[in-house]
């Protein structure tokens, strides 16, 4: 809140200046000055967001659930197709039951930052395609898309705060949304991994979590 309200007052005086001045409107700088207020404002609501998210996982140790991955996903990507008609999705996943004991909202909560960083840095008429898989030991939720790929020196730090893979800054939320995947895949025993695609041009984005029996 203490940081929002100077970047009100700063926002505010911009938009007077710009109603008073109108030979101010195409004026390259302070076009500038309020994109520079816009990213601040993003930066900070994702921090937020951040925050808030570690305190609430803390109060949701004692509410896991044994529930359905594959059904989740599932009603989860059909919504993505129907927000997302202009971009293609294609749904790949195991035909079987695939249960997990976790929090069901915070797993799609992850599933959606993973499409939001598909949508975002993928070509524009590329496939994204969304798997769910079972081995004996793990269960692999994996977001592939075409695109750009990782530079090497990112692929290990994507998943920390404040890392961003977008050429240009302007176009990137500082790496939160996939700092906040990697949290909720550690509040549920797993890990994340991102890789480029082999043979073609794309990054893979994978939570992978310990598969237990259903008991």
């Amino acid at each position: 809140h203490e940081m929002h309200n100077p970047l009100n007052v700063v926002n505010s005086s911009l938009e007077n200046l710009q109603y008073s001045r109108r030979d101010l409107d195409d004026d390259k700088y302070l076009l500038r000055a309020q994109k520079g207020v816009h990213r601040l404002r993003s930066i900070l609501t994702s921090l937020t967001e951040a925050a808030n998210l570690k305190d609430a996982l803390q109060q949701e140790a004692d509410q896991f659930e044994w529930f359905d991955m594959a059904e989740l996903v599932t009603g989860c990507v059909e919504g993505y197709q129907q927000v997302n008609p202009e971009r293609n999705i294609k749904l790949d996943t195991v035909p079987r039951a695939v249960y997990l004991n976790g929090v069901p909202d915070r797993l799609a909560q992850l599933l959606d930052k993973l499409i939001d960083n598909a949508l975002r840095f993928g070509s524009q008429e590329g496939l994204i395609v969304i798997s769910l898989r079972r081995s004996e030991r793990f269960v692999r939720l994996s977001v592939t898309n075409e695109g750009s790929t990782l530079p090497a020196h990112l692929e290990d730090r994507l998943f920390d705060p404040m890392v961003s893979s977008a050429k240009d800054a302007g176009q990137t939320n500082l790496g939160l949304g996939l700092y906040i995947v990697r949290l909720i895949a550690e509040f549920h025993s797993g890990n994340v991994v991102a890789q480029n695609r082999q043979h073609a041009s794309g990054v893979e984005v994978s939570a992978i979590f310990p598969y237990v029996e259903r008991r």
